[in-house]
């Protein structure tokens, strides 16, 4: 052509031509494929849903609650949460009891009772639990003839609690008096085989350094391995003390002798002994040596065969907290008068 264009330009290629409608064939197949996918997903759908309207007898686990005990009688921890029976329901129903599974309440207030032994009769569990089922739903079985129910009878027992502290009080320091818990007792509550085994009740181990000041502690109280259903009626206690700072001193007591023959008289060698004396600073300035007594028993040493004595402390005045003879055995003389 005289234009110098060639005309093969105006056509395209045999292999391209070939490729696109390959492609083309491809899109359409996969297009098929997605919207027969789509109607077998509905169908299998639909045809699901219809199977789970349909009614069905089957088996199935009901999670159990309890309501209206007598006052008389508690629930034991072991008791049965948990409960087979047969149904009658639609595949709905069954389905929605596999994911969330449905809870019972059976009434206890006219529970039966066969010694030790505490149940509900099939005929009572059956209606109170068919009244809270949906109306399609039916109750066709209970798996028992008796619904046996884990419960005991209430008893009381008041018993003291024990203190278990280990103190260390700080240096010159002393418990003013002795140290309190309140509440002194606790009461159980729970089945008289648990209650017989328990005795005290003690709390928990508790440990306080270098006290200085006056204590005011919650401790909580141990329970023991043996309880399983019993309650107490308060799980802690406190303790108190008062603490204050003691200082020493030392007084010169006379020796006094009792049980003497008559006509007779003892010196003993000393005739005085030091006594250390530990009590508030302010109790201190107010002790005074009669207000001790040291004393000698003759009695104790008249058929001895020995002139050696040991001194006991026969009067200690209030608010002293510690009396200590520096001086225990004596040397006596036992004169005619």
């Amino acid at each position: 052509m005289g234009n110098g264009i060639h005309p093969d330009l105006f056509f395209l290629p045999k292999e391209i031509s070939k490729a696109s409608g390959h492609r083309f064939q491809i899109g359409l197949n996969k297009r098929k494929v997605k919207n027969f996918s789509f109607f077998l997903l509905f169908s299998l759908v639909a045809w699901f849903l219809s199977k789970l309207s349909e009614p069905y007898e089957s088996d199935a686990t009901f999670s159990i609650a309890y309501g209206n005990l007598p006052d008389s009688l508690r629930l034991a921890k072991n008791s049965k949460d948990q409960m087979d029976v047969k149904l009658r329901a639609s595949g709905f129903q069954f389905l929605y009891y596999g994911i969330d599974q449905k809870e019972m309440t059976l009434d206890l207030s006219n529970v039966g009772h066969d010694g030790n032994d505490f149940f509900l009769e099939k005929s009572v569990a059956r209606r109170q639990m068919e009244r809270q089922l949906a109306g399609n739903a039916s109750l066709l079985d209970l798996r028992q003839e008796k619904i046996k129910v884990a419960l005991y009878t209430v008893n009381t027992k008041e018993v003291p609690i024990r203190l278990k502290a280990d103190l260390y009080l700080g240096p010159n320091y002393i418990l003013d008096g002795k140290m309190s818990i309140d509440p002194k007792t606790v009461t159980l509550r729970g089945p008289k085989a648990e209650l017989d085994q328990i005795q005290e009740i003690a709390t928990v181990p508790i440990t306080i350094q270098e006290i200085t000041d006056d204590i005011q502690e919650e401790v909580d109280l141990e329970l023991p391995v043996a309880f399983v259903d019993t309650e107490l009626s308060t799980l802690k206690a406190v303790i108190a003390a008062k603490v204050i700072k003691f200082s020493e001193k030392v007084l010169e007591i006379p020796v006094r002798v009792h049980n003497l023959p008559e006509g007779y008289l003892v010196r003993t060698f000393p005739n005085t002994v030091p006594v250390v004396c530990k009590a508030a600073v302010d109790r201190l300035k107010d002790l005074e040596p009669q207000d001790i007594e040291v004393s000698l028993d003759y009695a104790k040493v008249a058929t001895a065969n020995t002139n050696i004595a040991v001194l006991e402390i026969t009067k200690a005045p209030e608010d002293v907290y510690d009396l200590r003879l520096m001086e225990t055995p004596v040397e006596f003389v036992l004169e005619q008068q």
